[in-house]
C-alpha cells in the first residue's frame, strides 16, 4: 500500500508536539529556590546530604550545593494559607438607621483563606467581625498582599504592603458599604507552615456619607501548606529523593 507523504507528516506532526510538550512539562517540573532569591528549574535526578543533581531544559546537568539552598518546590504547586488576624478597629460607618456618621472603637478578629503565588503575592477571601457598640461591623471581601525587595513567605523576615476590597455591613442597615483597605507590616517565620505577622492599615469609605478615615493595627498568623507532594518535604527534611 502506497503511503502519502504530506498525510503521514500532518499525521505525526502533532504526536512529535506532544511528545515535545511532554518532555519539556518533565525537565521543569522541579524549582531550585537559592537563598540569595534566584532560582533554578529542570528535573532533579539525584540528591545527597551534599548536594542537589539537576537536569535542565537543555539537558545539561548542573550540581547545587545544599548549603546555597532555602528550599525545594513543584515548578507548578499549589500553595494554599489559612490566617487570622486580632486587634484593635476604629470603624468609620454611617448608620442608615439612625441617619448619623458613627465611628466604633473596639477589638476585632479577622480570618482569612486564599492561595500564595510564587513567594511573593498572597489572593485571599476575609471575613472581619468587630463586636462594637451600637452595632456590631462585619466585613467580607477580597485582599491581595505583596512582598517588598527581596522578601518572600519562605523567608524568616519579610516586609509586605497589600489592601483589601471590602463590603461593610451594619445592623440595621439597608445595604453594604464600600471600603478600601490599603495595609502594611512585617512578617516572621516561625517554621516551614507557620509565620507571625504585625498589620498597620486604613480604612477608605466610599458611597457612603461618612468619609472618616479608619485605622486597625493588628497581629496574626498564617499557616501556609506549601508542598503537597511527599517527594519536596523528603529533599527539604532529608536531602533525599522518595523511594517510588
Amino acid at each position: 500500500m502506497k503511503i502519502n507523504s504530506a498525510k503521514l507528516f500532518y499525521f505525526l506532526l502533532p504526536i512529535f508536539i506532544l511528545s515535545s510538550c511532554t518532555n519539556f512539562k518533565r525537565l521543569i517540573t522541579d524549582e531550585v529556590v537559592m537563598k540569595d532569591g534566584n532560582s533554578q528549574t529542570g528535573t532533579i535526578i539525584r540528591s545527597d546530604s551534599t548536594n542537589i543533581r539537576l537536569k535542565k531544559i537543555d539537558e545539561s546537568i548542573t550540581n547545587i550545593p545544599w548549603s546555597s539552598v532555602e528550599i525545594v518546590q513543584g515548578k507548578k504547586f499549589k500553595t494554599l494559607f489559612l490566617g487570622t488576624n486580632f486587634g484593635f478597629y476604629k470603624v468609620p460607618y454611617f448608620s442608615v438607621f439612625r441617619n448619623e456618621p458613627i465611628t466604633a472603637r473596639h477589638v476585632g478578629t479577622q480570618y482569612k483563606i486564599g492561595i500564595a503565588a510564587r513567594g511573593i503575592k498572597l489572593y485571599y477571601l476575609n471575613l472581619s467581625y468587630t463586636p462594637a457598640k451600637p452595632y456590631a461591623i462585619t466585613k467580607f471581601g477580597f485582599g491581595y498582599q505583596l512582598y517588598l525587595g527581596n522578601s518572600t513567605y519562605l523567608k524568616k523576615n519579610s516586609y509586605f504592603i497589600g489592601t483589601e476590597f471590602n463590603l461593610m455591613g451594619v445592623k440595621y442597615n439597608n445595604g453594604a458599604q464600600v471600603a478600601i483597605e490599603p495595609f502594611t507590616g512585617f512578617e516572621k517565620k516561625c517554621n516551614e507552615h507557620f509565620r507571625l505577622h504585625f498589620k498597620l492599615a486604613l480604612q477608605l469609605n466610599f458611597a457612603n456619607k461618612n468619609n472618616q478615615i479608619g485605622l486597625n493595627a493588628t497581629i496574626g498568623a498564617h499557616f501556609i501548606k506549601r508542598n503537597f507532594k511527599k517527594k519536596y518535604e523528603m529533599l527539604n527534611q532529608e536531602h533525599r529523593l522518595s523511594r517510588r
